[in-house]
């Protein structure tokens, strides 16, 4: 099957028909040319308070950035009492109404935003192996047998060693999120919400 997208350049909240970044094999393209974002990395702006998010946004400004990633995603945990995905298919209007603002302003400010859609990694941000998790209980007979060890489900990849079966048996736990029907379409309905939502505050 074909690899999930797993980030978006957004462009800025502007009015419809501002220009879009796409991407042409490795290059970012804006109005048919070449575009080259200078940008931070700031995860948790999306349960943040609006003066953190005024005051992260404003230095990149003024920093001269051109843009931020920040994660869109949160699945099964929380922060804050935030998070996108709680339950598979349950989705979270504060937290989604959060991230509105945080495009919303850096949309005021200048700035674009790259924005991941899921977690590679096994920390508190759920990610693709808490989509795996979620089949395991619900579907435990979609594991292959020797994948049902609990262990797979809160080990951290950082305590295992690379080329150890342990190491394997969790790659080949993790990776059943490119596999599995139910991750996939979990994950296809996540994007869908977030994709089409209508922001709050702009309206677009």
């Amino acid at each position: 099957p074909r690899e999930p997208v797993t980030e978006l350049v957004l462009a800025n909240p502007q009015p419809s028909g501002a220009a879009k970044v796409d991407r042409s094999g490795t290059r970012f393209i804006l109005g048919g040319s070449t575009v080259y974002l200078s940008n931070t990395n700031h995860a948790s702006l999306w349960y943040q308070p609006p003066l953190v998010v005024e005051e992260i946004l404003g230095a990149a400004r003024q920093m001269g950035l051109t843009a931020v990633r920040l994660f869109s995603f949160c699945e099964g945990g929380s922060f804050g009492g935030y998070c996108f995905q709680p339950e598979p298919g349950q989705f979270d209007e504060p937290t989604f109404r959060n991230l509105d603002w945080v495009v919303t302003r850096a949309g005021q400010l200048g700035l674009r935003l790259i924005l991941p859609f899921v977690n590679q990694w096994d920390d508190n941000f759920g990610g693709m192996r808490q989509y795996v998790n979620w089949v395991n209980a619900r579907y435990p007979e979609e594991i292959p047998e020797d994948l049902r060890e609990p262990w797979l489900e809160t080990v951290q990849l950082r305590d295992l060693t690379s080329g150890t079966p342990e190491y394997d048996l969790y790659q080949r736990y993790h990776d059943l999120f490119y596999t599995n029907t139910h991750a996939r379409q979990w994950y296809q309905g996540y994007l869908e919400a977030l994709l089409n939502r209508v922001n709050s505050y702009t309206g677009i």
